[in-house]
């Protein structure tokens, strides 16, 4: 894709929170340095690493002038992120967490999208993949357009929302967003789990919709040790419930439609019950987590359950956003209805 300007083009502003990340650093500068597009401005946000990747920042950043090294002490990838927005002086930002990386046309493609549609986010497809290269299928069943879409807000929440069918991934760096929409944002600092979904979510509904890429343009790496398949159960885990808590009173206040306002419902539903099987799974102390485990529970006692009648994610492709899978319908029930057979499911 060589798209041709007639004057040149407005800055992407990519902010990249850096973290311990050595061997992985290397290539994801690469491919960014590397873009079609070319009127970048890279942030880096070394949130205060102690391995070799303070070094690799600042040779990248000696070789290529487009590249900005900010070193901070370890606050989290959130409050990474904000610095990051708040030193972005793009007309549009990206996100790229720095043990991934890009397809050379990732930002090209992307801007394009934004400017060819009006809308103000623009996301692609992802491919997840271990450290040698292997796809890891992540998205199942998840009846993924092959075309290039727009969805409006509407529906772009109900492909979003929804924790069995979504499309859109609960994660900001495959995504283009107009700085005007980010700026007035901030990631949640203090939680360190589902705040993708949070900060997205909120764009969303700012937003007057999305332009949907089916390419798979970014690269996203599952890695021994990385917070996905560390499997650990703390605190942290119930940050999943404060966010799908929140999302559910957000949408409501947004004047969202009753489908939307459903999914959102369903959403929060199955988290309940996907954190009590984790926690039996993992058998993790039930003294530490007294107060969150009620907490779920009497969510799960008080709700509409949703997820019961909620149709089949095979059911058919004309409701995607409110279908869920057989799997999800019988977690749900065992964790309202006989919660000691989890550890089993």
């Amino acid at each position: 894709m060589n798209r041709k300007y007639d004057q040149k083009p407005d800055m992407i502003s990519v902010i990249v929170p850096v973290y311990n990340v050595q061997d992985y650093l290397p290539r994801c500068l690469e491919s960014i340095c590397s873009q079609t597009y070319g009127n970048l401005e890279i942030i880096l946000i070394d949130d205060g690493s102690t391995d070799d990747s303070p070094r690799i920042c600042r040779e990248f950043a000696e070789r290529d002038p487009r590249i900005r090294y900010i070193r901070t002490e370890n606050s989290g990838v959130s409050a990474a992120r904000n610095r990051g927005i708040g030193l972005a002086q793009g007309r549009w930002i990206g996100f790229l967490d720095a043990d991934d990386y890009v397809e050379a046309d990732f930002y090209e493609k992307l801007e394009a999208g934004i400017v060819q549609s009006g809308k103000r986010i623009a996301c692609c497809g992802v491919r997840a993949q271990d450290p040698e290269g292997n796809r890891i299928e992540r998205m199942k069943g998840r009846m993924l357009p092959d075309a290039v879409r727009d969805f409006d807000r509407e529906e772009a929440l109900l492909r979003y929302l929804n924790p069995d069918t979504r499309i859109l991934y609960w994660a900001v760096w495959n995504k283009l967003y107009d700085a005007d929409l980010v700026k007035e944002l901030s990631f949640e600092e203090g939680r360190i789990t589902a705040e993708d979904f949070d900060f997205c979510l909120h764009c969303i509904l700012r937003a007057d919709g999305i332009r949907y890429l089916p390419e798979e343009l970014y690269h996203y790496l599952v890695r021994p040790g990385s917070a996905i398949t560390s499997g650990t159960f703390s605190k942290d885990t119930f940050d999943r419930v404060f966010f799908t808590d929140r999302a559910l009173r957000e949408v409501r206040e947004a004047g969202a439609g009753a489908e939307t306002v459903r999914c959102a419902q369903i959403n929060r539903e199955l988290t309940m019950a996907k954190i009590l099987h984790a926690f039996h799974k993992k058998r993790a102390d039930k003294n530490a987590f007294r107060e969150e485990l009620e907490y779920c529970r009497e969510a799960l006692r008080s709700c509409s359950h949703e997820v019961s009648s909620a149709p089949l994610a095979r059911a058919g492709r004309e409701n995607p956003w409110y279908a869920v899978t057989m799997k999800s319908k019988v977690l749900c029930f065992m964790a309202e209805h006989c919660e000691k057979l989890l550890r089993f499911f």
